[in-house]
């Protein structure tokens, strides 16, 4: 950009261009499309989506196409990011352009941070136009055009527009059970993992020793771990046991009859949030239980000796040295789609995610999908692991413009849902975006977010899935058993 007279001069990253394809002939629309293709296929940009927009140079909205420069995390600690001056190119302007890329191109398309302002009504209604020849005109009071004739104008005020309704709470009842109560409730069903943790082995034999013969689906990983110990668990005390690959299960090839019991000490996130999901929309109940670990990788230790080395205050050099801490998991991460939901694409993209140490998940997402807001949930406390996550989010959140990191206090599953449901509709209703989930954080986050996904219209939920897992430094060590008893109300 030009220095302006007596501004210090910087440096400047612009993160999106918006672009109208259009053409007078079929050659040129085509060579629009196939430039526009190259520099995506290329890496430059990934498209973002586009939205409709109430105030262009034409006369009326349009529909465009959001091209975002791929994020370099860290860039943003020397250069500045900037959201508020945008490009917006079409026609004769855009193939120029992508012919013969021209900064002054740009420049003379450049929106500047009003594009975004909603087009305020002016102070006052024009005065009446007097013309005896014709009959007087209403005229809203908000749009006070004057008639193209030349009528007389009468202002009429447009009455208050009626304050958005937003959809009910959620209706969802979480009671807490006790080991003790499992056997009493009727479960017909149960879905379990045949996993490696010592956390898993242990939910199974608390689950087969206090339940009534029931029917068993376990999940069988690549990695044998405790499965055949597990499996004897419950063939031995009386249950009908079927195994189901991993690959079946997370394509939901599983099927559980009456109330069931999905345990997700053994199940990876995104069986554990589709059987959620799918069990409360179609049965409006479920019994979940997750026997915690004592100790999780990374562990306690290693974080408190790594912030008590980090003197410099440098985010990057931080995080550089949080990724030679020992995690459990290596990268690189794929990311997994959950959801199959129809959206509508002209709304923007808002994100609720979760940090968590292992913060290359939410870095690896929002490294690959583009979002209009993000909020990360990070736990409170001075804890190592909560300083960690913090830290992380927001060193992530700094190369959005509309980003927040909210701490929340370790609340009940019931709280957490609420919660989460307030900000979905503060978002989805009030704000007219598509939300998305982002499975980054903890298992019972990922319930509640299961819950929140049951009842309301989640646009996608993503998980993403590290290339390899270290079974003896995942999680060690067996705590508390936590059993939920969830039931949606009719709504």
């Amino acid at each position: 950009m030009p220095k302006q007279e007596g501004a210090p001069q910087r440096l400047r990253q612009y993160s999106s261009i918006y672009v109208r394809v259009t053409a007078d002939s079929q050659e040129s629309l085509n060579l629009q499309i196939d430039k526009l293709r190259d520099l995506i296929d290329a890496g430059v940009f990934v498209y973002a989506g586009g939205s409709p927009r109430s105030k262009t140079k034409d006369s009326n909205p349009i529909q465009q196409f959001k091209l975002s420069y791929r994020k370099i995390y860290g860039l943003a600690a020397y250069i500045g990011l900037s959201d508020r001056d945008r490009f917006e190119l079409s026609g004769k302007d855009l193939l120029d352009w992508l012919t013969a890329p021209d900064k002054d191109i740009l420049l003379r398309n450049q929106i500047r941070e009003e594009v975004d302002t909603p087009v305020e009504p002016p102070p006052e209604a024009p005065a009446a136009v007097s013309n005896p020849r014709a009959p007087a005109v209403k005229v809203d009071a908000d749009d006070p055009q004057a008639s193209l004739f030349g009528n007389e104008v009468e202002v009429v005020q447009r009455p208050e527009r009626p304050p958005v309704v937003l959809p009910k709470p959620i209706d969802a009842v979480i009671r807490e059970l006790k080991v003790d109560d499992l056997r009493g409730l009727g479960i017909e069903s149960v879905l379990s993992g045949l996993g490696f943790e010592e956390r898993t082995l242990r939910s199974n034999d608390v689950l087969s020793a206090n339940l009534d013969a029931a029917k068993v689906q376990a999940v069988r990983y690549d990695v044998p771990g405790h499965g055949d110990a597990i499996a004897a668990f419950w063939r031995d005390r009386g249950h009908h046991l079927t195994e189901v690959s991993y690959e079946d299960a997370s394509a939901g090839a599983f099927d559980l009859d009456g109330l069931s019991a999905v345990d997700v000490s053994g199940l990876s996130k995104p069986i554990m949030f589709s059987a959620i999901r799918r069990e409360l929309r179609r049965k409006g109940r479920v019994i979940v239980f997750h026997m915690s670990a004592e100790t999780h990788y990374p562990l306690e230790s290693d974080l408190q000796e790594l912030f008590a080395a980090e003197k410099a205050k440098d985010p990057i050099a931080f995080l550089e040295s949080l990724g030679k801490v020992l995690k459990g998991e290596e990268g690189p991460y794929s990311e997994k789609k959950l959801l199959d939901e129809e959206v509508d694409l002209s709304r923007s993209r808002a994100l609720i995610a979760f940090a968590s140490p292992k913060h290359e998940r939410l870095f690896s997402l929002l490294d690959r999908r583009e979002f209009d807001y993000v909020d990360v949930i990070v736990p409170e406390g001075d804890a190592p692991r909560a300083r960690v996550a913090k830290y992380a989010a927001e060193f992530a959140c700094q190369n959005y413009q509309n980003a927040r990191v909210t701490p929340l206090e370790m609340k009940p599953l019931g709280e957490l849902v609420g919660f989460l449901d307030r900000r979905y509709l503060e978002l989805y209703g009030a704000g007219g975006a598509n939300v998305e989930l982002g499975l980054t954080g903890s298992k019972v986050q990922a319930i509640a977010a299961a819950v929140l996904a049951s009842r309301r219209k989640i646009a996608q939920a993503w998980y993403l899935s590290p290339a390899s897992f270290h079974q003896t430094r995942f999680s060690t060590g067996v705590r508390e058993a936590r059993i939920y008893d969830i039931s949606l109300g009719a709504g």
